[in-house]
């Protein structure tokens, strides 16, 4: 079931690479599937499927081993090692430009749903080092106040 006090701005720059495009473009799909449930309401029925290796939809929602899988492939697909990506790798992938881009260490922890701050510290991984680095703020303040 998806969560719906989790807030996603859309791209309307890049509409191939919205996230609330591709959330709506699902929603219709799945309201013009077959409904295997028998639910009656779209917030009784799951909204991604688990699918079987021969490739038959089930009832159930997909599962966090079967997200795991997905992101491999599609990291493997882009050419990329799959090895160094997993399910977390989504979140990590949200919070590191996030955080990179000055979002607050609260705000975070709201979008990814952590509720440990030591836990969502660790999807912070900034893919370099020297951007936002604490030691060239320090040196730049301490040059600046010697400066004449």
């Amino acid at each position: 079931m998806f969560d719906p006090d989790i807030a996603v701005s859309p791209n309307p720059a890049n509409p191939a690479f919205c996230p609330t495009a591709a959330f709506d473009a699902r929603l219709t799909h799945r309201r013009g599937a077959k409904d295997l449930t028998g639910s009656s309401s779209d917030a009784e029925r799951p909204l991604f499927c688990a699918v079987t290796k021969s490739g038959r939809v089930t009832v159930t929602e997909l599962s966090d081993k079967a997200v795991v899988r997905l992101v491999k492939q599609a990291a493997g697909d882009a050419g990329l090692n799959p090895t160094g990506f997993s399910g977390h790798s989504l979140r990590a992938r949200l919070a590191t430009p996030a955080g990179d881009a000055g979002a607050g260490l609260a705000d975070l922890m709201r979008q990814t749903r952590h509720s440990s701050t030591a836990v969502a510290l660790g999807y912070l991984r900034p893919a370099e080092l020297w951007r936002n680095n604490i030691t060239a703020r320090v040196f730049a303040a301490t040059n600046a106040a010697e400066e004449p």
